[in-house]
């Protein structure tokens, strides 16, 4: 009864290169959508860019940037 049953190791085929891609290409996916989703989760706020893009709307907003600007039409020409 013993000799009946048999506990060698399966057969199981080695894996094709296309399978390995595929494998390695769903792991390396599956770490980026998570990559993404704790990016999305956990924000860091950036205080310097705020400010630095404040300033220069502000600057690019005052008259001393518009003005002697060669080629502008009158209508938008400040005094």
């Amino acid at each position: 009864m013993a000799s009946d049953l048999d506990f060698s190791p399966l057969e199981v085929p080695e894996p094709t290169f296309l399978e390995n891609l595929l494998w390695y290409g769903l792991f390396l996916g599956a770490i980026f959508q998570l990559i993404c989703v704790l990016a999305i989760i956990i924000p860091i706020p950036k205080f310097h860019e705020v400010e630095h893009v404040e300033t220069h709307i502000v600057n690019f907003c005052s008259k001393k940037h518009h003005r002697n600007i060669p080629g502008k039409p009158k209508e938008f020409q400040t005094l």
